[in-house]
């Protein structure tokens, strides 16, 4: 389904919420563009019996709530229907589409994935992505219908996941695309429960980041490859590891994308795994480099790439396994060596979790050219 911005919420008797005596109905509502639709659950109780999210203190409440719950997927239901209709959405359209009732458990939930579910305003990366866990589940073979989705099928699932050998993360990420392919058949109508409500991936401990330091970065920086591929090679990685970019981000970087702010050249742009806005200096070399390839940093495979880095490991006498996103925790790990500040080598990543945006959202610009780049420029400078 389209992203969009739209939150789904429950209220108790729309128009009088002041008398205690009587029960009121108990309505779900979507809300929009600071406009509201409201859907009677049919469900009937006192103002003391609703805690602004569940019936309460009845002895048939379990039974109201899911009632309610009912209410909330049909209003989920007729969001992508109208997505589905009239490729946008405004809640005017609401009452104008019609939903296909026609859902059964039977029905084979990997094959509705793949012909049903939109892709229209997905990346090529999350349509490889989805593409990756669906040839996943068809090897799996124990989730084919939407009866077959539950808790037991969801950890064999991990098992099966784990015995591939694949990292925390390859492991999380089909899980989460998994757990999206089961919301989206909720909104498009199937009676299912969520079983990751129940399950939850096994965090392994946190392995050490990897990085080079300031010695090894310099043997890189005076490497003067007569092999073009090679030469390519060692300009991605310098270019990453003076920006700290990752190499989805890097790749991607156009002459467009810079700005002059206060005298100096910025990559500003949004990162593509999260969206997130972040603004980096050019520093003289990066800029060498940029205009070597034509302000086009698309120059190899992410594979080829890395298997190509590790050659160069070799030649220079790294002993580090060189990767590409080595060069990203190296431009962050010299940053806080140098005395920048955590939430600003932060807010330079551009990273984008929920507690760390109340922190980084204090840092301006100016803080973060003074506190930041300023402080890199004897280096990168």
């Amino acid at each position: 389904m389209r992203e969009i911005d739209y939150k789904i919420g429950k209220k108790i008797d729309i128009k009088n919420t002041k008398d205690f005596t009587r029960a009121h109905d108990v309505y779900v509502y979507i809300a929009y563009k600071g406009k509201r639709k409201y859907f009677n659950t049919l469900v009937k109780c006192k103002l003391r019996n609703f805690d602004g999210e569940n019936v309460v203190g009845l002895p048939d409440a379990k039974l109201l709530n899911q009632q309610i719950e009912d209410t909330i997927k049909e209003a989920m239901r007729l969001i992508q229907a109208v997505i589905d209709q009239y490729d946008y959405f405004d809640l005017s359209l609401i009452d104008k589409v019609e939903v296909d009732e026609t859902k059964s458990l039977d029905d084979d939930f990997v094959k509705w994935i793949e012909t049903e579910m939109p892709t229209s305003n997905l990346t090529e990366g999350t349509i490889r992505n989805n593409s990756a866990t669906i040839r996943l589940l068809k090897e799996f073979k124990k989730i084919k219908t939407l009866f077959d989705i539950n808790k037991r099928n969801i950890e064999l699932f991990d098992a099966f996941l784990r015995g591939k050998g694949y990292t925390y993360d390859t492991v999380h990420k089909h899980h989460s695309k998994l757990r999206s392919f089961i919301r989206k058949s909720i909104i498009a109508g199937y009676n299912i429960k969520d079983p990751y409500i129940l399950f939850k991936v096994k965090r392994p401990k946190p392995s050490k980041i990897k990085y080079i330091d300031e010695e090894d970065l310099q043997k890189i920086l005076d490497f003067r490859p007569k092999n073009k591929t090679l030469q390519k090679v060692r300009d991605l990685f310098i270019f990453q590891a003076m920006t700290g970019l990752s190499y989805a981000d890097a790749v991607k970087v156009s002459k467009t994308d810079i700005k002059v702010i206060q005298g100096k050249k910025y990559i500003i742009d949004k990162r593509q795994k999260t969206l997130q806005e972040y603004s980096v200096r050019i520093y003289p070399e990066s800029e060498v480099i940029l205009k070597r390839y034509n302000y086009d940093m698309n120059l190899l495979t992410n594979q080829s790439y890395n298997r190509l880095l590790k050659s160069m490991a070799i030649t220079l006498g790294i002993r580090e396994d060189l990767s590409s996103h080595m060069a990203r925790h190296t431009f962050a790990t010299i940053a806080l060596n140098r005395g920048v500040p955590l939430a600003i080598v932060a807010k330079m990543l551009g990273h984008s979790t929920t507690k760390c945006t109340e922190i980084y959202a204090q840092y301006l610009q100016s803080t973060i050219q003074r506190e930041g780049y300023d402080k890199l420029e004897d280096i990168f400078g």
